[in-house]
């Protein structure tokens, strides 16, 4: 598994308590150089979080027993995951609920709440596709808003180096 993130171009990884999936991102941490990680949070806010401490726990744990970088034999320093931010408008303002039949909530989420991505210090950014910023969420109000969201993610990994 080792061989296959080191030599991937880009890790998409999805966030989760599980074992393996935080292993998997101790060990893209330490392969990988921070532009060519990106978490996916298809998750709630309590399943990132219980993500974020296993993280916290693993990478203790094999930063003290495991050998670092294959360049450096270091670890980098553990990213700050940022925390899941909240809807923007957890309630609809009172016209909005007059207009959808006295519903005060949004029936719906995307399915892929948000990205992780990170800088070059490994600094991490959670950008959430929030549905509640949209007034009035239509199909090309929706495109838009995810395709404005993505355009930094998408800019940073068309830039990065092929890997041969």
């Amino acid at each position: 598994m080792s061989e296959l993130i080191a030599g991937a171009h880009v890790v998409l990884l999805s966030a989760g308590p599980g074992p393996g999936t935080v292993w998997e991102f101790t060990e893209a941490l330490r392969l990988l150089p921070p532009d060519r990680l990106v978490l996916l949070a298809y998750c709630d806010a309590a399943t990132y979080d219980r993500f974020r401490e296993a993280v916290a726990v693993e990478y203790d744990r094999r930063s003290r027993t495991e050998p670092g970088s294959p360049g450096t034999g270091l670890w980098p320093p553990l990213p700050a995951l940022p925390g899941y931010p909240p809807p923007a408008r957890p309630e609809r303002p009172h016209w909005q609920v007059l207009l959808n039949g006295g519903r005060k909530r949004l029936r719906w989420d995307f399915v892929l709440k948000g990205l992780v991505v990170f800088g070059p210090r490994w600094e991490a950014t959670f950008i959430r596709f929030d549905p509640t910023t949209l007034k009035l969420p239509t199909v090309w109000s929706l495109h838009k808003l995810v395709k404005r969201e993505l355009q930094p993610v998408q800019a940073q990994l068309e830039a990065l180096d092929s890997r041969n």
